[in-house]
């Protein structure tokens, strides 16, 4: 992992946002015992039936040793009154706010959970999506199991049906690399900038507090649209992700969400402040990197096109068919011996 100091910044300027001091974890250890995990809520006015079901499936998980911090990101006083009402209904669940309610983006509120947190393990949950009930668990008997691993993410269920009712169009992404791919440093940002493995979103992930932490944890600079993706970037170049085809969580999908209420030029300006700020980041990196600078280079000048990243993934796509129908084929041919 990266050097101690970046985790001084992390706790630095948390301090200056945070509604509280920076937490004693030694006084907190001696007195309560701390969880396993430590669960990141940030909210901005969220719709009450949304917060309270993701609150639920909080509270609903089969594993049961987390905290939960509902973090307050400006919100007014009606939605407040909400997240200390349901707070109020678990002595695990907390909820705080930026010095003086301000406003100040995901990234930040993300960060001011990660300075309260007192496990060892987070998770993150958005106040519109919710977790499958099996989700904490699975996810933490496999990182017991891979002590070398940084982070773990499977796949998120794309949720339209809570509109509706018509579950039939909801579908999880595919992972596009084999279930339970190990990524080394580095690898997984490589792919996830050649569109070679799917994006996780942030509610699904699982990840060492100590790895987080020594990252400087989300980049407090970065658009809300990419600040998931500046945050696997630096724990990608430090450390090894782990890649699974399980679906532990519902993305809800509605036109007041960030993704769907960015316009086109929003995204494509994000795209390039992010993409910017990882080719000066990667200076910092003490091993070979000319691969994914060549990589950067390629994806900025396509940023500056209209339809450039697009038709930059369409023709990865298509150099990259022989490969994946092998791998298709491959699996095919495990099932049906699996079935014999």
């Amino acid at each position: 992992m990266q050097s101690s100091e970046s985790r001084t910044i992390l706790v630095t300027s948390m301090q200056t946002t945070g509604s509280m001091e920076t937490p004693d974890r030694e006084a907190e250890a001696h007195s309560e015992q701390a969880p396993r995990v430590s669960v990141t809520m940030p909210f901005l006015d969220p719709a009450e039936a949304f917060i309270t079901e993701a609150v639920e499936s909080v509270l609903g998980q089969s594993f049961q040793d987390w905290e939960l911090l509902l973090v307050n990101d400006g919100s007014g006083p009606e939605a407040l009154a909400v997240a200390h009402r349901l707070a109020a209904r678990d002595a695990r669940i907390r909820c705080i706010s930026h010095e003086g309610g301000i406003n100040l983006g995901i990234p930040a509120t993300r960060n001011l959970g990660i300075l309260h947190a007192r496990g060892e393990l987070l998770a993150f949950i958005d106040s519109d999506d919710t977790w499958y009930p099996h989700k904490l668990e699975e996810q933490v008997r496999l990182l017991d199991a891979a002590p070398q691993v940084d982070m773990i993410f499977g796949r998120s269920l794309y949720w339209r049906a809570w509109l509706d009712g018509a579950d039939a169009r909801d579908r999880p992404p595919s992972l596009l690399v084999r279930d339970r791919t190990a990524l080394g440093p580095g690898e997984f940002l490589h792919k996830i900038l050649q569109a070679r493995v799917m994006v996780p979103c942030p509610t699904n992930i699982l990840v060492r507090a100590d790895s987080a932490r020594a990252v400087g944890g989300f980049q407090a600079d970065i658009s809300n649209l990419y600040e998931d993706q500046a945050f696997y970037a630096k724990l990608s170049l430090s450390g090894v992700v782990l890649a699974c085809a399980e679906v532990w969580d519902r993305y809800r999908l509605h036109a007041s969400s960030v993704m769907s209420s960015a316009t086109r030029h929003q995204a494509a300006a994000a795209r390039r402040q992010f993409l910017d700020w990882l080719g000066t980041y990667i200076d910092g990196i003490d091993y070979d990197t000319r691969a994914l600078r060549r990589t950067i280079r390629t994806e900025r000048w396509a940023a500056d096109f209209a339809y450039g990243p697009r038709l930059l993934r369409s023709t990865r796509k298509l150099a990259a068919l022989p490969e994946r129908l092998l791998h298709y084929r491959q699996a095919d041919r495990a099932t049906a011996d699996s079935e014999r």
